[in-house]
């Protein structure tokens, strides 16, 4: 170059590269902080989010197990007013008791058998809602048809395949 001021540019831009590496040096300590706090929040995400997991398959287990007392009780409760009913029933032949009193306890025995259907809906509810909080879709991807039978055999096998995995998996773990 015949331009005799950029005689020493080298050195100038030498000497600017050398300063701005030795200022990134001074923030080297606050770098290496920012990183370390970036990974202990990334950790404390997992970690809360980990503990939703198991709080909610937690609860649908709870909620699961509740409703299996509840369906007990209603059944329990189905008996007694069924042999109330035979117990009206047998009276009202023997004229001991009145006809209303067979219809009372009929009815009776109408709501004890309903209480039980919503107590056993409500347990396959709960049981629906534990498998869909540990991430189980038991619909498969593609079905044949939309009628229930189809859809309650293809419930049936992505459970029966489920299970077949993670019953081995567990096995093989051991």
């Amino acid at each position: 170059d015949s331009n005799k001021y950029l005689y020493n540019n080298s050195w100038f831009d030498t000497g600017i590269r050398v300063s701005w590496n030795l200022l990134k040096l001074t923030q080297y300590p606050a770098l290496k902080k920012a990183h370390k706090a970036q990974n202990d929040t990334d950790d404390m995400r997992r970690l809360a989010l980990s503990m939703a997991v198991l709080t909610q398959v937690r609860v649908g287990l709870q909620r699961y197990n509740l409703s299996l007392q509840e369906l007990k009780f209603a059944e329990e409760s189905l008996g007694v007013d069924q042999r109330l009913l035979n117990y009206a029933q047998a009276a009202a032949k023997s004229q001991f008791d009145s006809e209303l009193e067979v219809i009372r306890t009929e009815a009776r025995a109408l709501l004890g058998e309903y209480q039980r259907y919503a107590a056993y809906s409500n347990a396959q509810a709960a049981w629906g809602r534990l498998y869909n909080s540990v991430g189980l879709d038991i619909l498969p991807e593609t079905v044949e048809g939309h009628d229930v039978s189809t859809l309650a055999i293809a419930m049936k096998d992505t459970m029966g395949q489920w299970q077949q995995t993670v019953f081995q998996a567990a096995a093989q773990q051991q």
